[in-house]
Formats: structure tokens, sequence, C-alpha cells
């Protein structure tokens, strides 16, 4: 029992984000107390949960219009495509003007 405990322990240390997140749930337990805390760590866990939630029913439905090696090569082409122009878009000389006044 006890060497299961430690191995809780240790995992639960290892798995801790110590993201902005995670301080953020920290820097609430305390300064406003314990409760605070943990509804700050439930809705960083929900919001979590949403983002997989997103990702994955995204990622699902893709596949699911994918029928063997034709339509993962449409999939990524969809992709790289996007994050081509997302780089150009950021990269263009209207977002980079420096007004030198």
């Amino acid at each position: 029992m006890l060497l299961w405990l430690k191995g809780m322990l240790i995992g639960l240390a290892i798995a801790a984000p110590v993201g902005p997140t995670g301080l953020l749930c920290i820097q609430r337990t305390l300064t406003r107390g314990r409760w605070s805390g943990i509804l700050s760590g439930l809705g960083v866990a929900s919001a979590d949960a949403l983002y997989g939630c997103i990702a994955g029913f995204g990622l699902a439905s893709l596949s699911g219009g994918c029928s063997g090696v034709r339509g993962i090569r449409r999939v990524a082409a969809l992709v790289v495509a996007a994050g081509r122009r997302s780089w150009a878009d950021a990269w263009s000389s209207e977002s980079w003007d420096i007004a030198l006044d």
C-alpha cells in the first residue's frame, strides 16, 4: 500500500502542469483559499476537455471523408495550404510596418 501511495504522489508531481494556467490555480489557492483554487482547476480542466473534444471530433469528421491514401493526401494538402497561407499573411509587409515618428 505504501508503494502504491508513493507511486501516486510521484505520478501527480510529474503530471502537474506548471504552465500559466497551473500557476494561476496555485496563485488563486494561495491568495483566495482552497475552494477558489479547486474551482479554478475545474475551469481549466473543463476548457482543456472542450479543446480536446473539438480537436477529436474535428479529426474524426475529417477522417470520415478520407478513403485510403488519396483522402489522406487531400487532407494533408489542405493543412499545408492553410499553414502556408497563414505564414504568408504573418510575413506580409503590411503587418511589419514600423512608424518612425
